[in-house]
């Protein structure tokens, strides 16, 4: 595992950084903290949890089209260049419904060096191409072509330390994995075109991988989860970098 996730964080790294980075670029070398978005809150304030969940909401309608003075990326849908799980490379990926998110059990500690969150989402519907050479249940699968799926239930447990360091004399904050639990069903997965020649062998084979889905994601899951993490903490990471802690909170 160590050696995949190495290996993806830099496939993310130069593909999904890169996208972020193009907004970046256009930015003003002046740049100054976007007030109409976010309020600055209090560390000591009984309601400082409050805030940033308030934060939070006041945000959420923008988030949509993005926010490039924050550099966020559109998320209706949210575009990804590439991922790959085990042997299948996913490119051009659409994920549609991320907005609706709903943070719960929201802890952040007062020093601002520790953020755990319990995250849900109902439904998030992926479209991509896709490219396989896989083994799955007794099948052996080549091809490539256009792929869907839905995640259902989502719902994600995330404890990130936040480390501090020094740029241009002032504290940033970037966030590492502390711990994190995903726990989703999928469903309604289509591979188009797994068989060009045979469209009804493309049908069955479709019908057999949504039919014993749940035991074909015992061992997809590792990759999935460690996918969507390392996607999450790229763009969490690259937000926070332009912001000082001075820029969101105050004593």
């Amino acid at each position: 595992m160590r050696n995949f996730t190495d290996a993806y964080s830099k496939i993310a790294e130069e593909t999904f950084g890169e996208c972020i980075l193009l907004i970046l670029r256009d930015l003003p070398p002046d740049w100054n903290f976007p007030a109409a978005y976010i309020t600055k809150c209090s560390r000591s304030s009984p309601s400082f949890t409050q805030c940033i969940l308030d934060n939070i909401e006041k945000i959420r309608p923008y988030l949509a089209k993005g926010i490039p003075e924050m550099s966020v990326p559109p998320m209706e849908p949210l575009v990804i260049p590439k991922a790959q799980i085990r042997n299948t490379v996913f490119e051009d990926i659409e994920l549609t419904n991320g907005t609706t998110f709903q943070v719960h059990n929201l802890n952040v500690t007062s020093k601002f060096d520790t953020i755990a969150a319990d995250i849900s989402l109902e439904r998030i519907a992926i479209k991509a191409k896709y490219h396989i050479n896989e083994h799955i249940l007794v099948l052996q699968l080549r091809g490539n072509g256009s792929f869907q799926a839905v995640v259902n239930n989502l719902k994600v447990h995330a404890v990130y330390d936040l480390v501090p360091y020094q740029r241009k004399g002032k504290q940033y904050i970037e966030p590492k994995r502390h711990k994190s639990i995903l726990t989703y069903q999928v469903s309604d997965v289509h591979f188009d075109n797994l068989f060009p020649e045979r469209s009804e062998l493309t049908v069955s084979t479709n019908k057999i991988i949504n039919e014993n889905i749940d035991t074909i994601m015992e061992e997809f899951k590792p990759g999935f989860d460690e996918t969507a993490l390392t996607i999450f903490q790229i763009l969490l990471g690259r937000i926070l970098r332009r912001f000082s802690v001075d820029d969101l909170l105050s004593e």
